[in-house]
């Protein structure tokens, strides 16, 4: 699920445990491109804005499929400044 989708759940499974949480939502459904490929629906900078509320409450924090090295990267930075 991309983060869209992804934090409803997150949210809710912190109403119901106190338990550590692990947070690794994907870029979005790949989106074929016109040139052939592949393209994520989400950019690093997408990504990041969406997830950032869950740094509050969660443990662990990454990203999962359609997240390359930037995506982790800005992720990163984010986590400093909280």
């Amino acid at each position: 699920l991309g983060p869209d989708m992804a934090m409803p759940i997150i949210s809710e499974f912190r109403k119901h445990t106190s338990l550590p949480l692990v947070f690794k939502p994907n870029a979005g459904l790949p989106i074929s491109a016109t040139t052939g490929g592949t393209t994520a629906p989400y950019t690093a900078e997408m990504f990041v804005n969406e997830v950032r509320p869950a740094l509050e409450f969660v443990s662990y924090i990454g990203g999962c499929c359609n997240c390359d090295f930037e995506y982790v990267r800005r992720l990163k930075a984010e986590i400093a400044k909280a």
